[in-house]
């Protein structure tokens, strides 16, 4: 509270009369100007100086208060008051020139808000799934690949020389025999080979 209301309000709790201010003295160049100034309570008197009025007048009441006995004002309250309305105003202040640097339509997110738009990001996108064949696999595939077109090519060579010849060479070569059919074709009717190859063939 300023040293001067709080004199003042204690006067009048006490109904005596309020303090007198006189200015006793004023000296210095304009510049440098020093004020002296004299505050009087019932027989007490105290002065205080300034380099304004009232900032005298202020440092009597002080110094009248602690005449009286009371405690000292507490003065860093307010100048912690003061500086807090200037940084509030500096704060705007900046909060003004960044929004009017500041591009319209883009927008500054923060270091939290960017981890978690990234994470949920990275649930979302879905990693393709790829099969790959084991060794074992792609020999099995590959051998019944090339089994079955060497069984289709030979088949047909086959049929093609037991209608020619009535004996097929190449069946004896690649040891082909089945329930009907042996490895040796003297035994084999050509007729029966021609029924075991179409049901080979599906026909």
């Amino acid at each position: 509270m300023n040293p001067i209301s709080r004199l003042a309000q204690i006067q009048q709790a006490k109904k005596e009369k309020e303090p007198k201010y006189v200015l006793l003295s004023q000296r210095g160049i304009q510049c440098r100007r020093e004020f002296i100034m004299q505050v009087k309570v019932g027989e007490e008197m105290a002065t205080g100086t300034g380099p304004n009025k009232k900032t005298a007048k202020r440092n009597a009441a002080e110094a009248m208060l602690l005449q009286l006995g009371y405690k000292a004002s507490t003065p860093v309250a307010e100048s912690a008051a003061k500086q807090g309305d200037v940084q509030a105003w500096t704060d705007q202040g900046s909060g003004a020139s960044d929004q009017s640097t500041t591009p319209k339509g883009i927008l500054h997110l923060s270091p939290d808000v960017y981890q978690e738009m990234e994470a949920s990001r990275s649930k979302t996108v879905s990693t393709p799934a790829v099969n790959y064949l084991t060794p074992k696999e792609l020999s099995q595939t590959s051998s019944s690949y090339f089994s079955t077109s060497v069984t289709q090519s030979c088949t047909t060579a086959i049929a093609r020389e037991l209608l020619t010849n009535g004996s097929s060479p190449t069946a004896e070569s690649v040891g082909f025999a089945g329930n009907n059919m042996t490895c040796s074709s003297s035994t084999v009717q050509p007729s029966k080979q021609l029924e075991y190859l179409a049901g080979i063939q599906g026909l």
